[in-house]
């Protein structure tokens, strides 16, 4: 059962099995309904007429009082906030080449180390031999024998895997059982003619398309691979969003010394297993990355500790210096690659500490010229598109002309990163089509709440402005009267804005499950040149709280 939010994001209400029922919310209240029901599988479906209905509630009272159990542990559910997992029991793996063969033993073994029970179907048994994985074979003119056997074994384990590639045609009645199909296709190989052949392995078949996630595998790069465009009838026929994986070549050493595609070992990333492993099990982790100016490079620090304790995500915010660090990370950067960029992009030059306040007068003129905006469009590539990150990612910026923020997770990545860092007292409002766009941080700047109302289950927040410096200027709160230094405009209202924020901090954490919160307070918001020691600063916080963290993420794994 399944109901589409206001903001248009669907939500699963609950999964029906065998002998449950429907509908009858409506009839009750002479309502209309406000869920949608969808067959994951074929189905019989045993359909009673209103005037029916209620005959059966007035002459058979074993049925209303049934009926009031339903209802009422429906109910109970609601009020514990119990969620309802659609996991996925069958699932097919068909590729289209050697590469993608290949990965569809790696998510099977991934699956194994997670301590799943699973079982395999495969027309090519005698490779799953060799490599010592036990797998039942596909044949052709066995198919619905082995149905039955598919059946049975989804009873008896986690996850049942058909795996199945070139002759994927011969096996649609197979494929058919599956809750979803993740059909891989390698990104450099002929984008348009992939997707053509990879529909022609399945038929073409609408049946079967309502099924299938189209997994595109790239290979690990700074360079994002372009969005492949499909046919209308695809994308009409294709209800999932297309999944994007890295994968990384590493050399073989079969004793020849070639140093050719032969030779090297194409290995799907963790981070992305992951995301699969966490799709087929129903849950979605996220996290949000708050603003803060130079601060947010503490982001760098606390992302690389938890990739280290591989603890990975499957959706990502971010407000203002989140929204870099975010943008980043969702492209699939490692930290190293990430500082580079911020040096790159925002870190002034040496002689600018010869000025007073160079730093803040740097980047006024960096925010004046628009060259920020064409800094960040040179890192992330002018024309890149929110559809090429490897995580979901959601940016947040402010409108002034509807008082609202604003969530872009579609459309050019550099000119939403370039809205979301617009500080009001160094930029212009970037004016778009009826909107006057400045920092996301004014109204949303630990962005969890994005995370949460695109169905996270899991979600840590990273406040890198939760702990306030103690001064203002030169002044503390020791300062005497006769003592107090006098604060320009300037940093007046930084410090206005900096308080303000301050005070809506915690309003991110009813949406959280799990805060880090770096103290970044001795640091200045305008100084990049310190941005080594944030780094470490992020990374040290983030270990410190690793175990409380870890028991936490493994618990919510592990129950769902």
């Amino acid at each position: 059962m399944r109901v589409t939010k206001a903001n248009g994001v669907e939500k699963n209400l609950n999964i029906l099995k065998e002998g449950d029922h429907f509908g009858e919310l409506a009839l009750l209240s002479g309502g209309v309904r406000t869920a949608s029901a969808i067959a994951l599988s074929d189905a019989v479906i045993l359909e009673v007429a209103k005037d029916d209905f209620l005959a059966l509630l007035n002459e058979i009272p074993a049925f209303s009082i049934n009926l009031s159990r339903t209802i009422g542990s429906w109910l109970q559910g609601e009020l514990k906030g119990d969620s309802v997992r659609n996991k996925l029991h069958i699932i097919g793996l068909v590729y289209s080449c050697g590469i993608t063969a290949n990965f569809a033993v790696q998510v099977i073994e991934f699956f194994a180390d997670k301590d799943k029970k699973i079982a395999v179907f495969s027309d090519r048994q005698n490779y799953w031999e060799g490599i010592g994985v036990p797998a039942a074979s596909i044949e052709k003119g066995a198919i619905e024998r082995t149905q039955q056997y598919v059946i049975k074994a989804s009873e008896a384990v986690d996850h049942v895997f058909i795996d199945i590639g070139h002759q994927a045609t011969d096996f649609i009645p197979l494929l058919s059982q599956c809750d979803r199909i993740w059909c891989f296709i390698e990104q450099s190989r002929g984008s348009e003619n992939t997707l053509a052949s990879a529909m022609q392995l399945l038929d073409y078949r609408s049946s079967i398309l309502l099924k299938t996630q189209w997994v595109w595998v790239q290979e690990k790069s700074t360079t994002l691979a372009p969005v492949i465009s499909t046919s209308k009838n695809t994308s009409e026929n294709t209800p999932y969003d297309a999944l994007r994986l890295h994968y990384v070549n590493s050399d073989i050493d079969n004793g020849s010394g070639d140093e050719d595609d032969d030779n090297q070992k194409q290995t799907l990333v963790k981070r992305d297993l992951s995301r699969l492993f966490h799709l087929a099990n129903d849950i979605q982790l996220g996290i949000a990355l708050g603003g803060g100016g130079a601060r947010a490079l503490a982001h760098i620090g606390v992302l690389a500790a938890l990739e280290e304790h591989e603890i990975y995500f499957d959706r990502i915010s971010g407000t203002s210096g989140g929204a870099i660090v975010a943008a980043f990370y969702a492209a699939g950067f490692d930290s190293e690659y990430m500082l580079q960029l911020f040096d790159i992009g925002i870190k002034p030059p040496k002689w600018v500490k010869y000025i007073p306040q160079g730093n803040k007068w740097y980047l006024l003129a960096m925010f004046r010229s628009g060259l920020i905006e064409k800094r960040f469009h040179k890192v992330f590539g002018k024309n890149t598109q929110f559809e090429q990150l490897i995580l979901p990612t959601h940016i947040i910026t402010t409108d002034l002309i509807s008082g609202n923020e604003v969530v872009r997770s579609s459309g050019n990545v550099a000119d939403s990163v370039s809205e979301s860092i617009n500080h009001p007292l160094l930029g212009r409002p970037i004016l778009r089509d009826g909107e006057a766009l400045i920092d996301g941080g004014i109204l949303n700047n630990v962005p969890s709440s994005v995370l949460r109302n695109n169905n996270v289950d899991y979600i840590v927040s990273v406040s890198i402005g939760a702990k306030l410096q103690k001064s203002f200027g030169k002044n503390d709160s020791t300062t005497s009267k006769a003592k107090m230094k006098k604060v320009g405009l300037i940093g007046t209202l930084f410090r206005a804005l900096e308080v303000g924020q301050n005070g809506l901090e915690n309003h991110y954490e009813n949406d959280s499950d799990f805060l880090i919160l770096p103290d970044t307070s001795e640091y200045q918001f305008e100084d990049f040149t310190r941005d080594v020691e944030l780094v470490k600063l992020g990374y040290q916080s983030t270990i410190e709280v690793m175990p409380e963290l870890k028991a936490s993420y493994l618990e919510f794994i592990k129950t769902g």
